[in-house]
């Protein structure tokens, strides 16, 4: 037990292979949470991700969320059906050439996440870091 004033140390576990998998309990709540975060921002222009993965490949929902949080439109045209891998590619480097041209910063992209937004100028911060907490916390 500790005594009044004493600094509790934390105990960090090792990584295991269980914890780095694809489907490790930490970055299902992850992704759950910043899935969360999108669709309530989304919800203003109709819009919903269902799936990290496959609802932002297309770059449409991306690019509503940027417009969404920046409270600006898109500085170039994007393909509003895209249909083919080509017109998905141009939307998402749409969405990055405003991330650029709005000094917005890409922070902590890593393969456990995806994507990870810290929108700087406007005021909104996400981070999408590779641990909410140590996986033997969760």
């Amino acid at each position: 037990m500790q005594e009044k004033g004493e600094i509790a140390s934390v105990v960090r576990m090792p990584v295991t292979e269980k914890d780095l998998a694809e489907d490790a309990p930490w970055k299902k709540i992850q992704q759950n949470t910043f899935m969360h975060w999108c669709n309530e921002h989304l919800k203003c222009v109709n819009k919903r991700i269902g799936n990290l993965q496959t609802d932002l490949s297309d770059g449409l929902r991306l690019i509503a969320l940027l417009e969404v949080l920046s409270q600006k439109r898109m500085h170039h045209k994007y393909h509003q059906r895209p249909t083919f891998r080509q017109m998905k590619l141009e939307n998402v480097s749409v969405a990055l050439e405003f991330l650029d041209h709005e000094s917005i910063k890409l922070v902590s992209i890593g393969e456990c996440c995806g994507l990870a937004l810290r929108l700087q100028k406007s005021g909104y911060r996400l981070h999408v870091l590779p641990r909410i907490a140590s996986p033997g916390w969760v």
